[in-house]
């Protein structure tokens, strides 16, 4: 015997509403909250960086006021010696003079190049000899470097 092949009517399926979106969840409340804090965080270790630099923007503001085609010595050096300070302790800092001063902003700072020019420095700073202008520039621009790039 042969069925009929009539199709089979089904009912239309049932489909819920959708969910609605909102943040009555109390994870929604967590997550606002840890968001909050981060940002609270982030801004106050902004500002105590910002704060904690202050002494850098000083001496590059000093630096950037000194004329290199002027005799920049010794004021260049009691920027850099001042900003040591601040930044090492006096304890560290005011022993040093000479090669041993310019080893030192060699070491704490990135890309800073001061020995190379000690031979005019050093007669500049102690007797008062002056330097060719173009020399002092680029002393400057390492005083700068350091200031800018000092670990400390």
């Amino acid at each position: 015997m042969v069925q009929d092949a009539s199709p089979v009517r089904l009912h239309d399926l049932y489909e819920p509403p959708p969910v609605p979106f909102g943040f009555e969840a109390p994870g929604w409340y967590v997550l606002g909250g840890i968001l909050l804090f981060a940002a609270i965080l982030f801004a106050i270790l902004r500002i105590r960086r910002y704060m904690k630099n202050r002494y850098r923007r000083d001496a590059l503001r000093e630096l950037d006021g000194m004329d290199p085609a002027a005799d920049l010595f010794p004021q260049l050096f009691v920027v850099l010696k001042r900003t040591a300070i601040y930044a090492f302790g006096r304890e560290e800092v005011a022993p040093l003079y000479g090669t041993a001063w310019l080893c030192f902003l060699e070491k704490t700072g990135v890309n800073v190049h001061m020995t190379e020019y000690r031979n005019e420095i050093l007669p500049a700073v102690y007797s008062g000899s002056s330097i060719d202008p173009g020399i002092q520039e680029k002393i400057l621009s390492n005083a700068k470097q350091w200031v800018r790039t000092h670990a400390g």
